[in-house]
Protein backbone atom coordinates (compact mmCIF):
# COMPACT_ATOMS: atom_id res chain seq x y z
CA UNK A 1 0.00 0.00 0.00
CA UNK A 2 1.25 3.48 -1.01
CA UNK A 3 1.25 6.05 2.02
CA UNK A 4 -1.73 5.64 4.30
CA UNK A 5 -2.14 9.13 5.15
CA UNK A 6 -1.76 10.50 1.72
CA UNK A 7 -4.57 8.18 0.23
CA UNK A 8 -6.30 9.37 3.41
CA UNK A 9 -5.77 12.83 2.91
CA UNK A 10 -6.29 12.63 -1.05
CA UNK A 11 -9.65 11.27 -0.10
CA UNK A 12 -10.60 13.48 2.77
CA UNK A 13 -9.90 16.14 0.44
CA UNK A 14 -11.41 15.52 -2.57
CA UNK A 15 -15.02 15.72 -0.97
CA UNK A 16 -14.25 18.50 1.46
CA UNK A 17 -16.90 20.71 2.39
CA UNK A 18 -17.77 23.90 0.67
CA UNK A 19 -17.88 26.82 1.91
CA UNK A 20 -16.98 28.99 4.81
CA UNK A 21 -17.13 27.58 8.43
CA UNK A 22 -19.78 30.81 8.95
CA UNK A 23 -22.08 29.19 6.62
CA UNK A 24 -21.91 25.23 7.43
CA UNK A 25 -24.62 23.12 8.08
CA UNK A 26 -24.48 20.25 11.08
CA UNK A 27 -20.86 20.73 12.15
CA UNK A 28 -20.36 18.66 15.24
CA UNK A 29 -18.20 19.97 17.79
CA UNK A 30 -15.99 18.11 20.00
CA UNK A 31 -14.18 19.43 23.33
CA UNK A 32 -11.49 17.83 24.51
CA UNK A 33 -8.67 18.28 27.30
CA UNK A 34 -5.77 17.88 24.51
CA UNK A 35 -6.12 20.04 21.66
CA UNK A 36 -2.70 18.51 20.08
CA UNK A 37 -4.12 15.30 20.15
CA UNK A 38 -7.19 15.82 18.75
CA UNK A 39 -5.54 17.84 15.33
CA UNK A 40 -3.25 14.68 15.00
CA UNK A 41 -6.20 12.20 14.74
CA UNK A 42 -8.18 13.96 13.20
CA UNK A 43 -5.32 14.40 10.57
CA UNK A 44 -4.41 11.43 10.45
CA UNK A 45 -7.69 10.68 8.84
CA UNK A 46 -6.87 13.03 6.24
CA UNK A 47 -8.85 16.07 8.07
CA UNK A 48 -7.12 19.49 7.23
CA UNK A 49 -7.46 22.28 9.38
CA UNK A 50 -8.93 25.19 7.91
CA UNK A 51 -8.16 27.52 11.26
CA UNK A 52 -7.14 27.63 14.25
CA UNK A 53 -7.25 29.93 16.98
CA UNK A 54 -5.79 29.20 20.58
CA UNK A 55 -7.58 26.06 21.80
CA UNK A 56 -10.28 25.51 19.00
CA UNK A 57 -9.58 24.63 15.65
CA UNK A 58 -11.77 23.81 12.47
CA UNK A 59 -11.53 21.06 10.30
CA UNK A 60 -12.59 19.91 6.99
CA UNK A 61 -12.61 17.04 5.15
CA UNK A 62 -15.43 14.11 3.75
CA UNK A 63 -17.99 16.75 3.04
CA UNK A 64 -18.21 17.89 6.62
CA UNK A 65 -16.61 19.93 9.23
CA UNK A 66 -15.66 19.35 13.02
CA UNK A 67 -14.87 22.21 15.56
CA UNK A 68 -12.30 21.00 18.07
CA UNK A 69 -12.26 22.83 21.36
CA UNK A 70 -9.75 22.25 24.10
CA UNK A 71 -10.89 22.95 28.15
CA UNK A 72 -8.72 21.09 31.09
CA UNK A 73 -11.79 20.27 32.37
CA UNK A 74 -13.25 17.82 29.76
CA UNK A 75 -13.92 14.89 30.59
CA UNK A 76 -12.15 11.63 28.75
CA UNK A 77 -14.75 8.27 28.06
CA UNK A 78 -16.30 6.62 25.53
CA UNK A 79 -19.46 8.53 24.34
CA UNK A 80 -21.88 6.52 22.60
CA UNK A 81 -21.95 9.43 19.75
CA UNK A 82 -20.74 9.21 16.98
CA UNK A 83 -20.73 10.92 13.35
CA UNK A 84 -21.04 8.87 10.37
CA UNK A 85 -19.10 9.51 7.27
CA UNK A 86 -20.28 7.64 3.84
CA UNK A 87 -17.36 6.89 1.61
CA UNK A 88 -17.43 5.33 -2.30
CA UNK A 89 -14.66 2.28 -0.82
CA UNK A 90 -15.14 1.89 3.15
CA UNK A 91 -12.11 -1.17 2.68
CA UNK A 92 -9.23 1.64 1.83
CA UNK A 93 -10.31 3.64 4.26
CA UNK A 94 -10.31 0.45 6.31
CA UNK A 95 -7.25 -0.88 5.29
CA UNK A 96 -5.55 2.95 5.89
CA UNK A 97 -6.68 3.43 9.19
CA UNK A 98 -5.22 -0.20 10.03
CA UNK A 99 -2.08 0.60 8.39
CA UNK A 100 -1.57 3.89 10.63
CA UNK A 101 -2.59 2.10 14.03
CA UNK A 102 -5.79 4.42 14.64
CA UNK A 103 -7.85 2.78 17.56
CA UNK A 104 -10.69 0.80 16.27
CA UNK A 105 -14.17 0.55 18.15
CA UNK A 106 -15.82 -1.84 16.02
CA UNK A 107 -14.51 -3.77 12.75
CA UNK A 108 -15.07 -3.45 9.27
CA UNK A 109 -18.45 -5.62 8.64
CA UNK A 110 -21.57 -5.62 6.58
CA UNK A 111 -24.59 -4.25 8.60
CA UNK A 112 -28.10 -5.37 8.72
CA UNK A 113 -29.13 -1.41 8.42
CA UNK A 114 -27.82 -1.64 4.57
CA UNK A 115 -24.16 -0.53 5.23
CA UNK A 116 -20.26 -1.58 5.48
CA UNK A 117 -19.03 0.12 8.30
CA UNK A 118 -16.42 0.59 10.68
CA UNK A 119 -16.05 2.72 14.04
CA UNK A 120 -12.76 4.35 15.28
CA UNK A 121 -12.43 6.38 18.27
CA UNK A 122 -10.64 10.21 18.68
CA UNK A 123 -8.58 10.68 22.18
CA UNK A 124 -11.85 12.43 23.43
CA UNK A 125 -14.07 8.84 23.52
CA UNK A 126 -15.96 10.19 19.96
CA UNK A 127 -16.71 8.41 17.42
CA UNK A 128 -16.13 8.55 13.67
CA UNK A 129 -18.35 5.72 11.69
CA UNK A 130 -16.59 5.05 7.89
CA UNK A 131 -19.90 3.78 6.17
CA UNK A 132 -20.77 2.76 2.26
CA UNK A 133 -23.89 1.52 1.10
CA UNK A 134 -24.05 -2.06 0.51
CA UNK A 135 -25.61 -2.63 -3.37
CA UNK A 136 -28.79 -4.11 -3.39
Amino acid sequence: MDDPRATLAGVAQACAAPGTELDAQGVVEIVGSDISAMLSFYQSLGFRIERRTGPFAVLNGYGIRIFVAENPDAPRQKRWTNVRVVVKDVDLIWKCVNAIGLPIVHGVADRPYGLRDFVVGDPTGFEIRFAQVLAG
